[in-house]
């Protein structure tokens, strides 16, 4: 009776399941229409603007950490959104909170912002770099917040005389902030530079040398671009970005006390490509400590960029089991050039990865054996005509797993904050038009629970 029953139903009503849950897949990687205007968000101030870095408090309001430019000064710049996209007028000055980290104004850049969710009330940690000596020379900047004062401002000079710029930051399961850049000359090169700080904002003098980390890869300009690191890694600290002036992917890991984890690569260290542009911009770690490192290269024959992702084993080593041979190189949008920028890890284990391509915002959403996606946007790949040129530099996920870039437009002329909110329908993935989410059996869909009759 069962076996009939159940051959009816698959005949007659489960052609009509499976097609609703494809319509359902099919939202997956279009803009929120509940977002901004249309999916678009658009935060117009002073002549020049943009958001750097991106994070997503506990109550779904979205910050920003990026510069402003008023007409003089380059202007380090912290912005919030309400989650529908409108600015949060009750965050200090009508949504913005615009500032100089020195008495005297110099230029100055927010790159990078986190949720501290280790204390309580959340702090929102930024970091970037101010100018001094009459806006001759660059150093980091540090600087944390919560919603009822500004806790502090800190200054590092990595190395008195020459040139630092913080490009990232990482908080540590015990509160403590990693910033990650660089540190050098135009003449003489730059160098990797970390700088660990108590959570007090005092330097962490038990990291490196007095709280300071300086790392040199080449003989060429080195850089620091994204940092991640967690128990996935036993707390240790992954750096990606570029050796030998963008000529070469870069991939550093070092122990919790700075020193280079010669388990790692080569002395710690993973550098390789030699093509024109070999950079990455992002990372993030996967829960199996495998580390997924995006960024573009053009060592491909249609000679322009292509977003790059890669993943890397424990030890350093390329893995073999994603995309081709450890890499996935895809050109998005209509073959111009692009470009991935940032990344972020799905609680399923599906990859986003965000970034630009011809003057647009881009993302796309890998399996974890870095396949596309066919059930988000175009077979995998989202790209958003914003107006004039935009280019996203940072990604988040909400709650409800909403994905929101950040980065600027010039919607209105000139480049603004300008924020995108993609559906990202997590929990709802299908295979074959079924949800994966279904119990299974022995690795078969058990139609069961399905259908609500249990089998043996």
């Amino acid at each position: 009776m069962i076996k009939k029953f159940l051959s009816f139903y698959l005949l007659f009503f489960a052609p009509n399941l499976f097609a609703t849950a494809n319509t359902l897949g099919s939202t997956a990687g279009i803009l929120d229409p509940t977002f901004g205007s249309g999916g678009i968000a658009v935060a117009p101030l002073g002549v020049f603007s943009t958001v750097n870095g991106v994070a997503i408090q506990a109550d779904g309001k979205i910050v920003g950490a990026g510069v402003v430019n008023g007409g003089l000064f380059d202007q380090f710049t912290l912005l919030r959104l309400n989650r529908d996209g409108s600015l949060d007028t009750s965050y200090v000055n009508n949504g913005f909170n615009v500032f100089s980290l020195t008495p005297v104004i110099q230029n100055s850049a927010a790159n990078d912002i986190k949720i501290d969710f280790t204390v309580t009330p959340n702090k929102r940690v930024a970091v970037g770099y101010t100018f001094i000596e009459g806006n001759t020379r660059a150093i980091f900047g540090l600087v944390r917040e919560d919603d009822t004062s500004l806790n502090y401002i800190v200054l590092t000079d990595v190395t008195p005389g020459q040139n630092s710029i913080a490009n990232k930051l990482a908080i540590q399961p015990d509160g403590k902030y990693v910033a990650a850049g660089f540190v050098g000359t135009v003449s003489d090169g730059t160098n990797i530079a970390l700088v660990r700080y108590n959570s007090n904002g005092t330097l962490d003098t038990s990291f490196g040398s007095g709280g300071k980390v300086i790392t040199s890869l080449s003989t060429g300009n080195d850089q620091a671009l994204a940092i991640a690191t967690g128990p996935q890694v036993d707390n240790k600290i992954v750096i990606v970005g570029f050796a030998n002036n963008n000529n070469q992917f870069a991939v550093v890991r070092y122990n919790p006390d700075g020193s280079l984890d010669t388990t790692f690569g080569i002395g710690g260290k993973v550098v390789f490509g030699a093509a024109p542009v070999n950079v990455f911009t992002g990372v993030a770690l996967q829960s199996d400590g495998k580390i997924v490192a995006v960024g573009r290269t053009n060592a491909t024959p249609n000679g322009v960029t292509n977003f790059a992702i890669y993943r890397f084993n424990f030890d350093g080593t390329l893995d073999l089991s994603f995309g081709l041979e450890g890499s996935v190189i895809i050109n998005v949008g209509t073959g111009g050039n692009s470009e991935a920028s940032s990344v972020v890890i799905q609680p399923n284990g599906q990859i986003v990865v965000a970034g630009s391509a011809n003057g647009d915002y881009a993302v796309i959403r890998l399996n974890s054996d870095g396949s596309l996606d066919p059930l988000f946007g175009n077979n995998g790949i989202a790209t958003s005509p914003i107006a004039g040129n935009s280019q996203a530099f940072g990604v988040g996920i909400q709650n409800d797993g909403a994905i929101v870039l950040a980065g600027f437009s010039t919607l209105t002329g000139t480049s603004q904050f300008t924020f995108a909110r993609y559906i990202a329908n997590p929990g709802a993935k299908f295979l074959n038009g079924v949800s994966s989410a279904i119990a299974t059996k022995y690795g078969k869909v058990n139609l069961g629970i399905l259908l609500g009759v249990r089998f043996p």
